[in-house]
């Protein structure tokens, strides 16, 4: 959401991207706090407009409504519903005796009446409370139990008075760095307590309206907030959030930057993450919520900054002298994006445009129809909910941003900053990760897969790779060849750190290296230790990959499962000589990762092979009523081990599977398991 520069402080993020540029970019940002989505969870009951199914290319588009806009004549008859599945209604303002009330009085039958009335084409239409100006009074409205219980009970009239479909909360913020540890500790209690009430009182109002109300949450951009709250207690509450990645550039910045980059290269020993909207998504994952609950947040704003020189960098990276403030999308598209004075730049690092003027000396950070389309192939590669609008009359009369996120990551076109012209990148190019296998102390052997080139004829294929948790992505790169065709490639990882956990990721980019058509997933691996041979196990707990063979007996063979649970890895080697046992199977874990459209299991596995003959890994998901397959995948694999997190799904069916895995050698040996898995949201 736009907010005032002044209310930012200072935070970083982790990048996890390629990056190109030597520019020093600084990012500060003054205290964000976490803004929270109230709204029932039990599905039972949901009614023909529950919002649950994503657009046709598999994630949510979602955005705010501004209620001020009534007086420049934008009214909930111009929000553009075939295009969002989600529209929440800014704002309502908590009383400090918890009671709920419009924010703007004078307007409220007008702008909620007509929500009511409006054809809203399937969206959900929600409540936020709360909000930037709004939020004084949060503390005290749901400092006890009798006022949380006023505060849900308020709100509860709103939704039925207007038959809205939930409740968006935007207390900025529940944690004050200024306050004592005792009176955040309270607001920690009492802000779980308002969401667990809301999720209590909406989901019995469901039961009794026969219509479905959603919980979800909009978190801040700072990643330091994910570790300051219950986050575990919210990922399993929730059930999608919007992280606010936008404003990460304002008065306070010391030279000019990306508003809302979806990567960063800065790593300047303050901040505990470099900012960027993937290091923030980041930072919340890891504390707890759910890959596939995440919105992106895209601003429909951009910001300006005015006295900007060249400095060999079209202004990006240099000193102003004055704040221009913030502009919405429109009004840059008229103003700047339209005008001749100002050529428009792509910053391969971060992901995002840039718009400057040399005669005008004026810098702008902005989105644009091609930067959104490149946030929707983020969302659609790593399977997010979707991406979340601040806010919807931001955009131009035709709804530009908004079309290019339904429209999705079709032919977007980015522009190239060596030339300024847009090249098309295809999103028909498919790169897969296979695997990792002849792993030694330092050095090891990525698989890959160009399933399609699509319009590209030619690219060049690398590997990105550095240690989990390094402080640069990435440490090292291998290959750099040009690739013309589908096909299998291998690429090798060299000058690694012995009993090391590393991670890696296969790029496809142009021969200048300023444009990736294609990303392959990220994988992890451990490299072997120096004080034991290479075809020897790790020693490492359970929870991380055993990537190499035993060579020492036990007194199970490898082609039976073990006794243990299911979800372990089956780690007993084959009685026979060396010489002719069968492949190990050395890891074989399960996750249940569904959401409300999939059915979806995470296998990670690892294999190992004596006599380095490993050839092919096979994944299936079963039914076990008919024993039909549903899904599966065959990985090459080779050498004496292999490891790789590969996903096999069901749409829509969730319930009782079976998952099984064979490996097979070149001489004809193999070793299979299986496991049952209950896949549920």
């Amino acid at each position: 959401m736009v907010r005032d520069p002044t209310e930012r402080e200072d935070d970083a993020d982790k990048n996890y991207h390629r990056t190109e540029s030597t520019i020093n970019r600084r990012s500060y940002l003054k205290a964000t706090g976490t803004a929270f989505v109230a709204a029932g969870l039990t599905a039972g009951t949901a009614s023909a407009n529950t919002g649950s199914e994503s657009s046709s290319n598999g994630y949510h588009v979602n955005g705010w409504y501004p209620s001020w806009g009534w007086w420049d004549d934008y009214r909930p008859s111009d929000v553009p519903f075939e295009l969002l599945d989600f529209v929440s209604i800014s704002d309502f303002t908590p009383q400090p005796d918890g009671t709920v009330e419009f924010t703007y009085p004078s307007i409220e039958s007008s702008v909620l009446e007509e929500f009511r009335q409006v054809d809203r084409d399937g969206s959900n239409v929600l409540v936020m409370l709360g909000g930037a100006g709004g939020s004084q009074n949060f503390a005290d409205a749901v400092s006890t139990a009798t006022r949380r219980e006023h505060f849900v009970e308020t709100t509860l009239d709103y939704l039925r008075t207007y038959d809205l479909d939930g409740v968006d909360i935007d207390w900025e913020f529940p944690l004050d760095i200024s306050a004592s540890d005792a009176e955040n500790a309270e607001k920690r209690r009492n802000f779980t307590a308002l969401i667990e009430l809301f999720r209590e009182r909406l989901d019995e109002a469901g039961s009794e309206d026969g219509k479905y109300y959603w919980l979800s949450a909009s978190l801040s951009p700072q990643p330091w907030r994910a570790r300051e709250h219950d986050t575990q207690r919210l990922g399993e509450l929730l059930d999608f959030v919007a992280v606010m990645n936008y404003n990460y550039a304002g008065s306070w910045s010391s030279a000019t930057e990306h508003d809302a980059p979806l990567f960063s290269e800065i790593d300047d020993g303050v901040h505990d993450y470099p900012p960027s909207s993937h290091a923030a998504l980041q930072a919340w994952i890891e504390e707890g919520i759910p890959t596939e609950k995440i919105n992106l947040g895209v601003p429909s704003f951009g910001v300006v900054f005015e006295g900007v020189l060249d400095g060999g960098t079209n202004g990006l990276g240099q000193p102003w002298s004055t704040w221009g403030g913030s502009e919405q999308y429109s009004t840059i598209a008229e103003r700047y994006l339209d005008s001749s004075e100002f050529e428009t730049f792509w910053d391969s690092t971060a992901e995002a445009p840039f718009s400057y003027s040399a005669s005008q000396e004026t810098f702008v950070s902005h989105e644009t129809p091609e930067s959104v389309k490149r946030k929707c192939q983020y969302v659609a590669d790593r399977e997010l909910h979707g991406l979340m609008f601040w806010q919807i009359g931001g955009d131009t009369s035709n709804h530009e941003l908004l079309r290019a996120a339904s429209t999705g990551t079709d032919d977007h076109s980015i522009s190239d900053p060596s030339n300024g012209e847009d090249r098309e990148v295809d999103d028909e190019i498919s790169l897969v990760t296979d695997g990792v296998s002849d792993i030694s102390t330092s050095t090891a052997t990525l698989h890959v897969t160009i399933e399609s080139m699509g319009d590209v004829d030619s690219a060049y294929l690398w590997a990105a790779y550095a240690p989990v948790g390094a402080d640069s992505w990435p440490e090292s790169s291998a290959g750099g060849f040009e690739v013309t065709s589908e096909g299998e490639y291998e690429l090798s990882l060299e000058t690694m750190q012995a009993g090391t956990e590393y991670e890696v990721r296969p790029e496809l980019w142009n021969e200048s290296g300023t444009e990736s058509p294609d990303f392959g997933s990220t994988i992890t691996f451990s490299t072997a230790t120096g004080d034991k041979p290479d075809d020897e196990p790790d020693d490492e707990p359970d929870d991380e990959p055993d990537d190499e063979p035993d060579d020492e007996p036990e007194d199970e063979p490898d082609d039976e499962p073990d006794d243990e649970p299911d979800d372990e890895p089956e780690d007993e080697p084959d009685d026979e000589d060396s010489a002719t046992s069968a492949p190990r199977i050395n890891r074989f874990r399960l996750r249940n990762w569904s959401n409300p459209q999939w059915a979806r299991v995470r296998v990670r596995w690892a294999v190992s092979d004596a006599n380095s003959n490993l050839e092919t890994v096979s994944l299936r998901l079963i039914d076990p009523d008919d024993r039909s397959v549903v899904d599966s995948k065959t990985v090459s694999v080779s050498g004496s081990g292999a490891c790789s997190s590969d996903r096999l799904r069901k749409r829509h069916e969730h319930g009782e599977y079976e998952v099984s895995l064979e490996v097979t050698t070149s001489d004809g040996e193999s070793a299979s398991t299986r496991t049952d898995v209950r896949l549920q949201r």
